[in-house]
């Protein structure tokens, strides 16, 4: 948690860029290629999901931080724990996923 602390101001930083860029990628793809479907090479891919992971990855410590820092022990706080780590899992899940796909 104090690593957390320590670094949140960067953690934020990099998740409003990685923000901007995967909606400035989406964006870039729309306008280049409207509706058509494209066939993008292995790399492509992966470079195009980039923002998603990093953020993924620099957010998730500030949602931590905000749902955990004042933490009173209760049925509450372990549902929200639980939720959570369910959360954390689906993230990992979804980017292995796709990344185990791109790049097998």
């Amino acid at each position: 948690m104090s690593w957390i602390e320590r670094h949140q101001l960067k953690l934020k930083v990099i998740s409003a860029v990685c923000g901007l860029a995967a909606a400035t990628l989406i964006l870039w793809h729309f306008f280049r290629y409207g509706e058509r479907t494209v066939s993008w090479e292995r790399y492509q891919f992966g470079l195009f999901m980039l923002p998603w992971l990093i953020g993924a990855a620099a957010f998730t410590p500030l949602l931590y931080l905000s749902w955990f820092k004042d933490a009173k022990p209760g049925f509450f706080q372990i549902l929200l724990k639980v939720f959570f780590w369910f959360f954390v899992a689906c993230e990992a899940i979804v980017f292995v996923g796709i990344y185990g796909h791109v790049f097998r």
